[in-house]
């Protein structure tokens, strides 16, 4: 059975991580829309932003999220703002199961604090500042995210009971769109 799985979520709800386990325990590849657009320009996602502009990044990630309709199979981390653009929620949708890592944004914080000045969007973000910042771009982006076939708000993720909630969209969806 093919599976495409698109997963959302602000930066630090564990896309990747989650990602990673998930492909592990289902047997199949694992993409990182980010490392992707890394190898493909040979340049970090905060240079791209730095040198062409978050516009031109966009392009790039909206261009590169499209590659993917040639693989059948897959667990794909977008990044952060990929379905809020370029109507990317609504074509991955159409492409496969989209689910919406959401956890408190305390833990979001947390995970976020050490690791900032590696985000575009957050670097110049005083770290007092950070929660707020967080707070208002989850609102811009909730929109988007809770679009999503699948919604999970906790912390901590039991792998072996979502991949067989996955395996049970995964059939219903390839039932409902032979043809994605």
């Amino acid at each position: 059975m093919n599976m495409r799985v698109f997963l959302w979520g602000f930066m630090g709800s564990g896309k990747t991580f989650l990602g990673k386990a998930l492909a592990n325990a289902l047997q199949i590849p694992f993409y990182d829309l980010d490392a992707e657009i890394e190898a493909a320009t040979g340049k970090t996602i905060a240079t791209l932003f730095a040198e062409k502009g978050e516009s031109c990044f966009r392009a790039l990630e909206t261009d590169t999220l499209h590659t993917f309709q040639y693989k059948p199979t897959f667990i794909l981390a977008c990044g952060g703002g990929t379905p809020c653009h370029a109507d990317n929620a609504s074509w991955m949708k159409q492409q496969g199961i989209t689910v919406w890592l959401n956890p408190p944004v305390e833990v979001l914080v947390r995970r976020l604090l050490p690791e900032k000045q590696h985000r575009p969007l957050l670097a110049q973000v005083p770290d007092a500042q950070l929660e707020t910042v967080i707070r208002e771009k989850l609102a811009q982006r909730t929109l988007y995210y809770s679009q999503a076939h699948l919604i999970i708000q906790e912390e901590h993720i039991d792998i072996p009971a979502f991949k067989n909630q996955l395996l049970l969209m995964a059939r219903s969806y390839t039932a409902s769109n032979p043809h994605p």
